[in-house]
């Protein structure tokens, strides 16, 4: 059992659930039905938009590239502080809920309660797959300037030597799969510029369900737990318990 943490670094989770959508499902048909269905909970609005371009070119001749179509890509529905959000997307639905972050126990009811509410008025198909993404920010403590990686990360770069090299800054991406459940994660560990005497980690962590299933909660809440279960295995073993004691 992973210990629970009362200072989690994370300063966004993310839900995804994409579906099959009906064929007439367009976004920006549904803005103000989505604004009316949660705006009591979510009273604010943003739009996200997608641009596209069409490039024909003929044998021997020049490229033509047609002016750009613009569309409504998601309708991004918003609490008062705007640290949590609804998505209502061309391509399915989301969470976001920014810091502060607590336990996914504390969403559970809401997610499941906004997705049904999506489900029936949006009338997805079919789940394709369902995402999980939990981004963290870590401060590790630079000790004169000098920090051991080995100490905080039990996934750590490594130098050819460590008597004339030393690093600036390093990005180490990677993606695994489990191999009880076929799902997938994608994992970044990414340092950023030092910050009042510390080396911010940013610590990407996003599981990817292989299962495509009905629309029912019985199936996406059955796959969050799987997600979830494989994050937290990540997380736990990427990371040093002298790294874990600082959130707590």
């Amino acid at each position: 059992m992973n210990p629970k943490l009362s200072n989690a670094p994370i300063v966004e989770a993310v839900v995804d659930i994409d579906c099959d959508m009906p064929t007439t499902f367009e976004v920006e048909n549904v803005i103000e039905q989505a604004t009316a269905l949660f705006k009591e909970s979510y009273p604010k609005t943003r739009k996200r938009y997608v641009h596209q371009h069409e490039i024909k070119q003929k044998i021997g001749g020049d490229a033509e590239i047609s002016s750009p179509s613009v569309e409504v890509q998601a309708l991004q529905l918003l609490q008062e502080d705007e640290k949590q959000i609804i998505q209502v997307r061309s391509q399915g639905y989301s969470f976001n809920r920014l810091a502060p972050y607590t336990s996914m126990d504390e969403y559970w009811e809401e997610i499941r309660g906004t997705w049904q509410i999506f489900a029936e008025t949006f009338n997805p198909t079919q789940v394709q797959r369902v995402r999980l993404r939990f981004i963290n920010r870590i401060f590790l403590p630079l000790d004169g300037g000098s920090l051991d990686f080995d100490d905080y990360l039990k996934v750590a770069p490594r130098l050819t030597d460590d008597v004339r090299l030393a690093f600036n800054n390093f990005i180490n991406q990677h993606q695994v799969q489990d191999v009880e459940t076929g799902n997938t994660a994608k994992i970044v560990l990414a340092t950023q510029a030092e910050e009042k005497g510390t080396l911010p980690i940013l610590f990407d962590i996003e599981v990817i369900g292989r299962n495509a299933g009905d629309v029912s909660w019985d199936f996406i809440g059955n796959e969050l737990e799987a997600l979830r279960n494989l994050k937290n295995h990540i997380f736990y073993n990427t990371l040093t318990d002298k790294c874990l004691t600082q959130f707590n």
